[in-house]
Parts: structure tokens; sequence; C-alpha cells
């Protein structure tokens, strides 16, 4: 179920050419522990129009999430989310909100 959710969101964002695409990888250190960790970030938007897409997933050695869903921007420095997630857990459904301020240049 997980990998379809992460697909479907996937290959939603990157079919639209408006896309932005962020990865960051991590080694995080703890004590002498190194904790390799990894997360991405996928926002859209539809051409012409206010609504889009995003996409947020994390994955390291014990945990893995995603979250995805649908957005609106009112203006062109706000836009606002909201969607449902997935991560291991025993009740693993999320939902899910995103909240952007910038500048959209």
């Amino acid at each position: 179920m997980k990998k379809i959710f992460i697909i479907f969101f996937v290959k939603v964002t990157l079919v639209f050419t408006q896309s932005n695409v962020e990865i960051e990888l991590k080694n995080l250190w703890s004590g002498s522990q190194s904790l390799y960790s990894i997360n991405s970030l996928i926002m859209n938007s539809f051409k012409n129009s206010n609504y889009g897409t995003y996409l947020w997933l994390y994955k390291n050695d014990k945990w893995s999430e995603g979250y995805g869903g649908l957005t609106y921007m009112p203006t062109n420095n706000l836009q606002l989310g909201a969607g449902l997630g997935i991560e291991d857990a025993e009740n693993p459904l999320r939902l899910s909100s995103m909240i952007w301020l910038g500048n959209k240049k």
C-alpha cells in the first residue's frame, strides 16, 4: 500500500511542468552511532491555476513516512495544502497539512 501511495503521488506530481523538487541527504551522529536519512519535498502548480500538489517523504534506518495532497495558492506568497500520509506505525494512516510562504519568482 505504501509503495502504491508514493508512486501515485510521484507520478502525478512529475507530470506537470511547474514542479519544484528538493532532496536532502543527512548523516546524523548520536554518540558513536551514525543515522543516515533522506528527505524530499516535491511541489507543483497546475498551469494557469491556483491549485497544485505536494509530496513529502522521509526515510532512515528505523523510520519512514510520506505525506501528499492538494494545494491552493490564494496569492503569490502563500500556498496552503491538505492531504493524507502513511508512516511506520501501528496505525499508519495520517492527515497532513502544508503552508508555504515565500517569494515565487
